[in-house]
């Protein structure tokens, strides 16, 4: 897979959009994990939700009450924890 330019940006803690996305992987209020090119993301926050998100042009938005952290990892870690320990660490 050819990797794409990657971006985040962060507005008030309350809304982030994300570039070069491949997949939302899991989500629910707490956290969100999607795997970008290179890595995989994880948000964390409060009362998040994946507002938009395009498969074509790879992008997402996230929005939520408070967004408490952003976390790269490499995919081979991810993929041997669970989902909730990755949210709750």
């Amino acid at each position: 897979m050819e990797n794409r330019a990657h971006s985040v940006v962060m507005e008030d803690r309350r809304k982030i959009a994300v570039s070069a996305v491949n997949e939302v992987c899991e989500f629910d209020e707490a956290g969100v994990v999607m795997r970008v090119d290179g890595a995989m993301l994880t948000i964390k926050g409060k009362g998040l939700h994946v507002d938009a998100l395009s498969v074509e042009s790879g992008e997402a938005e996230v929005t939520g009450e408070r967004i408490d952290s952003v976390t790269y990892s490499n995919h081979e870690k991810e993929k041997s924890e669970g989902f909730w320990r990755r949210v709750l660490k």
